[in-house]
């Protein structure tokens, strides 16, 4: 990586609030230890007030975020009408598919009350987060290749996976759909395959 790494510096209280705000945002659940911590590294801590727009449509994405505390209001505008389309509480992340995807911002996200976010940087998002995933579908797609059973399936059913994470780590659910009541199921924890073509 030519970029160098962002660090902002963060107190121990400030580190605590930000691994508890992260924990479980699915972004960051299958980086690994070292990728994690640059990414906690970069973040930063943004404090809004009640009416304030933290992201607009129709702008350039610069940061992503997760939020610590705080209620907001997600605002889409069609057709020169603005209306509500739901709203995080307390909880939760908003602002990945501009960074991803380097599209304009699809929401205006409003602060509703006095709140605290955690931003990333767009450098350090795409360098971390867009590379990893990318890596792992990469991984993903040469194992499924080397599956026998899956190798007769059109692309479009092969690489059409659903990520889902549980308490035992992350699997793939559904894989594939091979009827209208047949799927199969793929656990890369345990590095097996396993069929559940029942379900």
């Amino acid at each position: 990586d030519t970029d160098p790494r962002v660090i902002h510096p963060k107190t121990d209280e400030q580190r605590c609030r930000l691994q508890e705000a992260c924990k479980d945002i699915l972004l960051f659940k299958n980086l690994d230890q070292e990728q994690l911590s640059q990414v906690l590294d970069a973040m930063f801590e943004r404090i809004v007030k009640a009416d304030e727009h933290v992201i607009d449509q129709g702008d350039d994405g610069d940061n992503f975020y997760v939020i610590e505390r705080g209620t907001y209001d997600i605002l889409v505008t069609k057709d020169d009408q603005t209306r509500s389309v739901g709203q995080y509480d307390n909880r939760g992340s908003f602002g990945e598919l501009a960074l991803m995807y380097n599209t304009p911002r699809a929401a205006t996200i409003v602060a509703t009350s006095e709140g605290s976010l955690w931003g990333l940087d767009r450098v350090t998002f795409r360098r971390i987060i867009v590379k990893n995933n990318a890596k792992k579908r990469k991984m993903f797609e040469s194992f499924i290749e080397s599956v026998p059973l899956l190798k007769s399936l059109e692309d479009g059913q092969r690489f059409n996976p659903h990520l889902h994470f549980a308490s035992e780590g992350p699997f793939i659910r559904p894989l594939v759909k091979i009827t209208p009541t047949q799927f199969l199921y793929l656990w890369f924890k345990t590095a097996c395959l396993s069929n559940n073509l029942s379900a």
